[in-house]
C-alpha cells in the first residue's frame, strides 16, 4: 500500500513467497526501496525454509525494518514475540525499528487497540487496505531516515561527469552550483554514504569537502 504495488493480498498463510520490491516517495523528495517479504513464524514447514532463509538475508541488508503485525488476530503478541526473537537471533534486533500494528479496520475492538498504543509506543496504526495511518507510517521512516542522514557539500570538476552521477544515485542532492570549471554540490545522505561519496572523489584533484 504504501508503494501503491498491486500486490496479490489473501488472508491465508503464504498467501505469497515471493518478496516484493517496489519505490515509494517520502517526504522532502526522499525515495526508498520497500521489500515485503514472507511473515515470520514458528515451525516453519520444512519445503518452505530455503524461501524463508532468503527473507531473513534481506532484513539483515534493510537499514531499517517495518515489523508489521496482524492486529486482527487473538495471538498478537505471540506473533510480536517470534518475530523480536527471531530478529534477535539473525543479530539484527537493533536496526531501526517500527512496529506497524495493521488491519486495524478489522481488529476486535478499540480497547484492545488503546491498550496496544499505550504499550509499544510509538508504533503506528495502519489498515493498508483502506490507507489508514499511511501517512503516519510515513512520517516515521521519515523521521528515522533524517537522524541518520547528514549534509555534505563538495566541490569537484565540473567535467568528471561519472563521480557527479555517482552521486545523484547515491544520495538526495540539494543543490547544484556550477562555477566556472567546477560545479559545487550539496547533498544529503546517510553516514556510510557520505563514506562512500567521499572515497569515490577522493582520487580527483582540487575537490574540497566542506565539513
Amino acid at each position: 500500500a504504501l508503494a501503491g504495488a498491486d500486490v496479490f493480498v489473501e488472508n491465508r498463510l503464504f498467501a505469497t513467497l515471493d518478496s516484493v520490491i517496489r519505490k515509494f516517495s517520502l517526504h522532502e523528495n526522499r525515495e526508498a526501496l520497500l521489500i515485503d517479504t514472507v511473515g515470520f513464524i514458528k515451525k516453519l514447514p520444512h519445503h518452505l525454509v530455503a524461501s524463508f532463509r532468503s527473507t531473513l538475508n534481506e532484513a539483515k541488508d534493510a537499514d531499517m525494518l517495518l515489523h508489521v503485525v496482524d492486529v486482527s488476530t487473538n495471538v498478537v503478541e505471540e506473533h510480536i514475540e517470534v518475530v523480536n526473537s527471531v530478529l534477535k537471533d539473525l543479530h539484527i534486533n537493533k536496526k531501526p525499528t517500527i512496529t506497524v500494528f495493521n488491519k486495524i479496520d478489522a481488529a476486535a475492538g478499540s480497547a484492545n487497540i488503546n491498550e496496544l498504543k499505550e504499550r509499544y509506543y510509538p508504533a503506528v496504526f495502519t489498515s493498508a487496505v483502506r490507507g489508514i495511518g499511511l501517512e503516519d507510517l510515513k512520517n516515521s521512516i521519515n523521521k528515522i531516515i533524517m537522524q541518520t542522514e547528514s549534509e555534505k557539500t563538495v566541490e569537484i570538476y565540473a567535467g568528471s561527469s561519472a563521480v557527479i552521477a555517482k552521486i545523484h544515485r547515491l544520495a538526495t542532492v540539494l543543490n547544484t552550483k556550477y562555477e566556472e570549471s567546477m560545479v559545487k554540490i550539496t547533498f544529503r545522505a546517510d553516514r556510510s554514504t557520505v563514506r562512500k561519496i567521499e572515497r569515490l572523489i577522493s582520487n580527483e584533484e582540487n575537490i574540497d569537502i566542506d565539513n
